[in-house]
């Protein structure tokens, strides 16, 4: 027999027929049918003295669902009449004719009461069935005529059943009821209201149960039971029993789902046939050794069979660290559903080889004994990605090129060491994130760079990477040159990237490269320009000079009776000679001016500031040679020198090369030399002439 209960449209036509009425006995005699079936039944009787007063002695489950009651003890013993509307209790009242078993009063559509008062319209049938008592009842089928769409209404009986109940549309929570959100430990339905049923789904359920609930196409279609863990809001789990079925939600497609609490129910043979093609690993334990395992415990243990774990203490197969903790858990367990939140513990397989894994255990029973339920997950996947994430750091760490992570506040959230170490920056001021801009960068021409020309600034703004940058740094201590690259840590997310940074300290080539670029521009013994800096001065005042329509003054001068000095005393001393006629000269440059020596104790000065004219030139060079000419002291020797100095005044558009200003120079100096006497064209030692055309040299 199927266990359908048979309508009592058909039961009237089939009545006088002994081999039906023999089959619709022993359906109707079935308390486990009559308590399983979905149809709504409830069994009534009155006693012989008054057969108007009938009063329940039994109804199922979807009856009290339907009165909206939590269980048939608020039934039992009531009169019939009480769940009738007012309009109806005479027809309520109305018995079963016909005393012989089989007798059907046929269905009819009246208005019944549920067990808040509200009204709801059924249809009702009856048939008499022999009863526990030897006397005849009469058991009633009810037919719920309400519109099956889950309104307010209908949100009243369900508020009030005792299993679980929750609707979800498009995979999100829009309604559940008390006995649910109790399951789950939610205080209100707007806890709930909104989340994914992902949520409360353990991993290895939500394909099949996504599957369960597409195969629901028309109105009233049903998944079969299914047991499978549930999670509750703090973590925790729970086994239930879960059906599904499709229905309506405010003229809307949606899912009812009813479920059922089995914490309480012993984890029985039965049960362990769920629990054995279960995709993880789970195991029973009682007073510390094993006595149940399923096939993804035996794989994951490394056994071949469940009898090589059988018996052994469950610490054989935990890892010595983490044996405290589990059992701690363990002995915390004292109820019955109790469970412990999930943790990381280290186990181990037979031979030894540690396993990390996420470890579950739950106070249960085994053969109607207490006993624990562990459920394991394997970990050695994260745990692979932890330890590559390990050596990723401290390859990073090891590294001498500065990494930093700067976030879309513009904050430095990560640095690795040399970062750290490069900018100067302490583990303590690491505790907080600090805006990058904070650290100050100039640019190789030593200006400060604003924040809206900040690299990181300009990738989080473009996307577009930032390299080959060099930048000098102010730190508390000293002067650091960084050169680097800015780029998006994730470019196929720049709305939402960070921005990875990577330098390196370049300061000692830098120096390097600025002490080289000044070696080749620069005499090294007294510091002044050399004659290819000179000549590139003299074309850049040139230049400058036609622009600004000004005078260019070039000086040339040599030093006289300087080989007595390198003679009579040596090269130290001439060096001396020389460093301090460097000195002298600078000292009495402008700032725009060049001073150069360009050979042996010859000397060039550029005189670019605006020389106004001759006159002008012939008095600056007079006190050039004023300071030159002052006596130099070293080693307690006291060295008497003199110079020469011609001077060529260039005017504006001068088109001679700087090679031939140099040689008028040179051949103004020597005229300097000539000179004995004081006279128009020269005062002492210092000889001018103005350069006005090529090939006309005159003198002032």
């Amino acid at each position: 027999m199927s266990g359908e209960v048979i309508r009592p449209d058909r039961w009237a036509g089939a009545a006088g027929r002994p081999d039906v009425v023999a089959e619709q006995r022993l359906l109707l005699d079935s308390r486990f049918l009559m308590r399983y079936t979905r149809e709504c039944l409830l069994v009534h009787q009155a006693p012989e003295e008054d057969p108007t007063d009938r009063r329940i002695v039994y109804a199922n489950a979807a009856f009290c669902d339907l009165l909206g009651v939590v269980s048939d003890k608020e039934l039992l013993g009531r009169p019939i009449v009480d769940f009738a509307h007012p309009d109806w209790v005479a027809a309520v009242r109305v018995p079963v004719t016909a005393k012989r078993m089989g007798s059907v009063v046929p269905p009819r559509e009246i208005v019944l009461l549920r067990a808040d008062g509200s009204p709801f319209h059924a249809e009702v049938a009856a048939v008499s069935i022999p009863w526990e008592n030897g006397r005849i009842a009469t058991q009633a089928v009810v037919w719920d005529l309400t519109e099956h769409d889950e309104e307010i209404d209908h949100q009243l009986a369900l508020e009030h059943i005792h299993g679980g109940v929750l609707v979800h549309q498009d995979g999100r929570i829009v309604w559940m009821n008390r006995a649910a959100r109790d399951m789950v430990r939610a205080t209100t339905e707007g806890e709930m209201i909104g989340r994914s049923i992902t949520d409360f789904l353990h991993p290895d359920a939500v394909a099949e149960t996504r599957r369960r609930h597409e195969s629901l196409i028309e109105v009233g279609d049903v998944t079969p039971r299914r047991e499978m863990s549930l999670f509750r809001l703090d973590g925790t789990t729970f086994l239930g029993e879960v059906i599904g079925v499709r229905t309506q939600w405010q003229a809307r497609p949606a899912i009812r789902v009813m479920i059922r609490d089995l914490t309480e129910r012993d984890t029985s043979v039965d049960h362990w046939l769920a629990v054995e093609h279960t995709l993880g690993a789970l195991f029973v334990h009682q007073d510390g050794r094993i006595v149940r395992m399923n096939r993804g415990g035996v794989v994951m243990a490394g056994a071949d069979s469940e009898q090589q774990m059988l018996g052994r203490p469950i610490t054989d197969f935990i890892h010595p660290d983490s044996i405290a903790a589990i059992l701690q858990r363990v002995a915390g367990l004292k109820a019955l559903g109790d469970v412990a939140p999930a943790m990381e513990a280290t186990l181990l397989q037979l031979d030894g080889t540690p396993v990390l894994t996420e470890v579950t255990a739950v106070r249960t029973q085994w053969r109607g004994r207490p006993a624990i339920q562990v459920a394991v997950r394997d970990l050695s996947d994260r745990a692979e990605r932890r330890r590559t994430e390990r050596e990723l750091k401290t390859i990073i760490e090891s590294l001498d090129e500065g990494i930093a992570v700067v976030d879309r506040d513009s904050r430095v959230v990560q640095a690795n060491l040399a970062a750290r170490r490069i900018l100067g920056v302490r583990d303590q001021d690491l505790a907080e994130p600090f805006v990058c801009q904070s650290i100050r960068l100039h640019n190789r021409e030593g200006e400060l760079v604003g924040a809206d020309d900040h690299p990181v600034t300009s990738v989080l703004r473009t996307g577009v990477p930032r390299t080959g940058l060099m930048y000098r740094i102010d730190r508390r201590d000293r002067e650091v040159w960084i050169a680097g690259s800015a780029r998006l840590l994730e470019p196929d997310n720049p709305r939402l990237s960070s921005v990875l940074v990577s330098f390196a300290d370049v300061t000692a080539a830098h120096t390097a490269a600025e002490q080289a670029r000044y070696d080749a521009n620069h005499d090294p013994l007294t510091g002044l320009a050399n004659r290819t800096l000179l000549q590139v001065s003299l074309d850049a005042a040139l230049t400058a000079a036609h622009t600004t329509r000004m005078s260019v003054a070039v000086m040339f001068f040599d030093l006289d009776r300087f080989k007595r000095v390198n003679d009579n005393f040596g090269h130290d001393h001439g060096d001396a000679v020389l460093a301090e006629t460097g000195r002298r000269a600078l000292a009495w440059a402008s700032p725009g001016d060049c001073v150069a020596r360009i050979g042996g104790d010859e000397f060039v000065a550029l005189v670019a500031d605006g020389v106004t004219g001759v006159a002008d030139a012939q008095r600056r060079a007079l006190a050039l040679w004023d300071r030159l000419t002052r006596p130099v002291h070293h080693d307690g020797e006291l060295h008497q020198v003199s110079a020469s100095i011609g001077v060529v005044v260039l005017p504006p558009g001068e088109p001679r090369t700087a090679a031939e200003i140099l040689r008028e120079a040179d051949s103004a100096m020597y005229q300097a030399k000539n000179y004995t006497r004081p006279s128009t064209d020269a005062a002492g030692p210092v000889h001018v002439i103005t350069l006005r055309r090529r090939g006309d040299t005159t003198r002032p």
